[in-house]
């Protein structure tokens, strides 16, 4: 009984010390030494190269398990790194014991997995490891980096159905803080070589919605093809993108290095889309994307797509977009086509294309240079092409994007434009050069560069074939005066050259025209503004300072050639017969310099025509538009300058000597005042004061007083019309004094006077009122150019004239004498000799105790002889006592009424007539000798008036002679 229970003791204690030596003894054991054996037992029972760098151990209960620390299990093959902290494997005891491994189980712990980025082709070679036929495996704590990208926490478990022979992982991991839930399946090669392959990736948490799925065939040769479905909350994690929803699903390829997924269907944001993705691994890495939508948020996606985001600066990647409709700014784009191409910190664009606003098709090519010290933000630089057929519609637009401002600018102008150009531009400035194309029609050229904000700035260089000038100036309210200009063209800097090879303003050519301005803090600076109207050069310059003050503004006006002045001149009827004047033959030429605030501009004025020069100093007042100031008009050669005025022969009466005007000029939008002036021309010296008035028919007033004027009577058998065009379109009311009128022989009018007035075509001399020859002359005359042929009429009136020598040296006149007279003539015509041919009316005279040239009967002796008769009829002169005579106009010939002389001599009778046109005469003179019974003898006076033929008429003589016993 006791060996029984000794012997059952000693088992027991026997068995029980084996136990304990299998439990206690293996982990003591130094393993180490057995590191190689085991690393090539590992590397065969796993199919990889297996290296150990840490401690072994080996635990037989309740499992066999082999510990190893510090496993490399890939070191860099494809550029694949794979470690692991710790491995346990599950191995059988008795292969153990007879120096194999025959795995069972798994655990990879601390596991470090680094795969480069992009993925080379034998990365994605999918196969399952021949290892997981005949165990399972864990994954605990482990990480994979896919280039920069790192998966942490990864928790998953690797198996084999025995059945099937799939090959299947599943686990979760954390990427940017965020959980992911992964499976993988992968069949069994089938005869063919092909697998069915199903992967699905899902994030979890907060984050959830975003995933991936693939489901398809990988053949022999590693291609994988099938469908893919991706889906996520925010696109723009991984391209560059908005942060928007997105869903799409698709056919998916994977060979020879390119993976893609083309025929692609779902939604971003909410939008439906089309289109495809490639990865290309070689030869270079390349991420290609086409997106085609129906209508796209354009202002979202812009930002992104010019700054980059998502897998940009991982590997190149181009993004290929297109949409029929777009939004960008308020404003729908169609259309819309670009190819955005992202490679490191580098952005380009190419054909980036679409239909603006009133239809204007635009396309860039370029790319975005980044962020630097001088940048701020990131700078396009390409090239831009812009045909807008309305650019105004769209010009609207992008002022109401915050693009510009366009409101200021005038309604006429930037119509349509066809442009190209090289634009450089960021957040802080867009520069355009090499600007080439037409605005408006014109061709245009240069530079320019905008800088937008609060004050947006503009700089350029513009050239142009032609530019119309009126929408712009009219913009500008000219004549509301600077302080107004200033407040315009406040709010923006700009520092502007342009050419234009022809400019018109209002349809009047300017010829050549070049700008050269700077505006800036409400301050214009006008370095040059020239151009040519007429031909004639005109240069500009000044400065246009706050609250409109004008500093050191200059303007200079040269011509080699007057005639072009002639239509610069102001539309006044009083200036039509100068347009067409010899005085703009010569070189022309006009300086103006102003300065000081607009209320108070002092101007300096020069000019030469010629040799007239003009000259003044007024102050305007811009904001009221008045001006006042002296002026003086001077020229050497007073009778030269009236020829050259088209007023041939009145500067020979005038004298010769200069002209000199001095006048104090005060002027507003309704009146030019000459407050007083001084006038000399030749002979003439004359003062005064007049008024011009701009109503709807100017009207001119005021007082003329001379100290003498020349006159001289005109050719009064001239043909050449006078010019009377002066008499249309304006009215005059003027007071004229004269001291004296000098005519050829010397004084012949003291004291005159008269008021001149015009209305309606009709000029008339009022009051007129002189001295002559100790008489009194008074009447009126007009000149009435209303009708088809202009009408002159006089009435005038001599009384109590002295008259001490003949006036006109005729045949017959009045010597001396006492004399009245009155004229009441009218005639009709442009030419001095069709108003005498026409002329008409009636002449009265009366005179006394005077002398009558042409005959002189006291040479007849008392008994009549006939020579001494003939003597007498012959010429002389005879004392008269009394002259009255009668006589009527018509047609220019003057005859005789009624004439009666009565003298100591005798008496005389006339009748006959004068024919002035013809400068001839038909008279009969009745005479009575003063003598007892005196006979009726007669005298003919026919032929020319300056040289008449005589024919006495003595038949009655012979008869008194006779019975007188003579």
């Amino acid at each position: 009984m006791r060996l029984s229970r000794w012997l059952v003791g000693l088992a027991a204690t026997l068995i029980a010390g084996l136990l304990a030596a299998v439990w206690w003894l293996p982990p003591v054991l130094d393993w180490d030494r057995y590191r190689a054996e085991i690393a090539m037992l590992a590397s065969d029972a796993l199919g990889q190269t297996v290296r150990i760098d840490g401690p072994i151990s080996l635990r037989l209960l309740p499992q066999p398990v082999l510990t190893a620390g510090k496993v490399t299990m890939a070191q860099g093959g494809h550029g694949i790194t794979l470690t692991a902290q710790e491995i346990r494997l599950r191995v059988g005891l008795r292969p153990l014991l007879s120096g194999r491994l025959d795995p069972r189980d798994l655990v990879l712990h601390g596991v470090d997995a680094r795969l480069p980025w992009p993925l080379g082709r034998a990365a994605l070679a999918l196969r399952a490891p021949e290892w997981l036929s005949s165990l399972s495996a864990r994954i605990e704590d482990g990480k994979l980096a896919i280039g920069e990208t790192v998966f942490a926490d990864v928790q998953a478990a690797l198996s084999t159905r025995e059945d099937t022979g799939t090959w299947a992982a599943t686990g979760t991991a954390r990427q940017s803080g965020r959980p992911w839930h992964f499976t993988a399946r992968l069949s069994r090669p089938g005869a063919d070589g092909s697998a069915t392959i199903d992967l699905t990736l899902d994030s979890q948490g907060p984050g959830s919605g975003t995933g991936a799925a693939l489901t398809g065939q990988v053949a022999a040769d590693g291609t994988v093809s099938g469908r893919a479905s991706g889906r996520g909350a925010d696109l723009s994690e991984f391209l560059p993108a908005p942060a928007v929803p997105f869903r799409a699903e698709g056919r998916f390829v994977m060979a020879g290095g390119l993976a893609f997924a083309d025929e692609l269907a779902g939604e971003i944001g909410g939008s439906p889309v089309s289109g495809a993705v490639s990865l290309r691994l070689e030869p270079e890495p390349r991420l290609d994307v086409a997106l085609t939508a129906s209508r796209l948020d354009l202002g979202a996606w812009l930002p992104p797509l010019l700054k980059g985001g998502g897998l940009v600066g991982k590997l190149p990647i181009g993004v290929d977009i297109s949409a029929e409709a777009a939004q960008l700014a308020g404003g729908t784009l169609r259309r819309l086509r670009g190819e955005i191409e992202f490679a490191g910190q580098s952005v380009r664009v190419r054909g980036a294309q679409a239909v603006l606003p009133g239809d204007a098709s635009i396309r860039l090519d370029g790319q975005m240079l980044p962020a630097n010290g001088a940048a701020r933000s990131a700078v396009f630089d390409g090239t831009v092409a812009l045909a807008a057929p309305a650019l105004r519609t769209t010009l609207a637009w992008a002022e109401a994007a915050g693009i510009g401002r366009t409101t200021a600018l005038p309604a006429q102008v930037l119509g349509s434009a066809q442009l190209t150009a090289h634009v450089v531009g960021g957040g802080q400035l867009v520069a355009l050069d090499r600007i080439a194309g037409t605005l408006d029609g014109a061709a245009i050229g240069g530079v320019m560069s905008l800088r937008p904000g609060t004050v947006p700035a503009l700089r350029g260089a513009l050239t142009l074939d032609r530019l119309d000038l009126t929408p712009w100036l009219a913009s500008l309210q000219l004549t509301a005066g600077p302080a107004a200009w200033a407040k315009t063209l406040g709010g923006v800097e700009a520092d502007l050259r342009l050419d234009a090879e022809q400019a018109v303003l209002n349809g009047a050519p300017l010829g050549a025209f070049g700008l050269d301005a700077a505006l800036e803090a409400n301050r214009l600076t006008l370095r040059r503004l020239a151009f040519q109207p007429g031909g004639v050069d005109t240069l500009v310059s000044g400065v246009l300072g706050e609250g409109g003050r004008v500093g050191d503004a200059k303007l200079d006006l040269k011509t080699s050639d007057g005639t072009r002045l002639a239509g610069l001149l102001p539309d006044l009827p009083v200036l039509v017969g100068l347009r067409t004047s010899p005085l703009w033959n010569g070189a022309a030429s006009l300086s103006l310099q102003a300065a000081g605030p607009p209320e108070a501009l002092a101007v300096k004025l020069s000019g030469e025509l010629g040799d007239l020069r003009v000259e003044a100093q007024p102050v305007l007042d811009l904001a009221g538009r008045k001006l006042a100031g002296p002026v003086t008009l001077r020229h050497p050669g007073t009778p030269r300058l009236l020829d050259m005025l088209g007023s041939a022969g009145v500067g020979a009466w005038l004298g010769e000597g200069s002209l000199g005007l001095v006048a104090k000029i005060t002027a507003d939008p309704q009146m030019l005042n000459a407050d007083s002036f001084d006038l000399s021309a030749g002979w003439l010296h004359a003062t005064g004061a007049l008024s011009l008035s701009r109503g709807e028919v100017p009207t001119l007033s005021g007082r003329v007083m001379a100290d003498t004027v020349p006159v001289a009577l005109p050719d009064l058998h001239g043909s050449e019309p006078m010019a009377l065009g002066f008499l249309s379109g304006w009215r005059g009311q003027v007071r004229l004094e004269a001291g004296k009128l000098l005519g050829p022989g010397g004084t012949v009018v003291e004291k005159a006077r008269a008021s001149a007035s015009l209305a309606d075509n009709v000029l008339r001399l009022d009051e007129i009122a002189a001295q002559a020859a100790g008489g009194q002359i008074t009447g009126a005359l007009k000149l009435d150019r209303s009708a088809e042929l202009p009408v002159f009429a006089l009435n005038l009136a001599i009384a109590g004239a002295t008259l001490s020598a003949p006036l006109l040296d005729l045949p017959f006149e009045l010597a001396s004498g006492r004399a009245d007279a009155n004229f009441d003539l009218t005639a009709t015509g442009f030419a001095p000799a069709a108003l005498l041919a026409s002329l008409q009316g009636r002449i009265d005279l009366h005179a006394t105790q005077g002398g009558l040239a042409g005959l002189d009967l006291a040479r007849a002796g008392a008994d009549l002889a006939e020579a001494d008769l003939r003597t007498a009829l012959s010429g002389g002169t005879m004392a008269f006592d009394r002259l009255d005579g009668t006589a009527k106009v018509a047609g220019g010939i003057v005859t005789i009424e009624q004439a009666d002389l009565a003298a100591p001599s005798g008496q005389i009778g006339f009748a006959g007539t004068f024919d002035l046109p013809r400068a001839g005469l038909d008279l009969r003179l009745t005479i009575r000798p003063a003598v007892t019974d005196s006979p009726e003898l007669g005298l003919r006076l026919s032929g020319k008036l300056i040289a008449p033929e005589r024919v006495p008429e003595l038949s009655a003589l012979i008869p008194w002679r006779a019975a007188k016993g003579l």
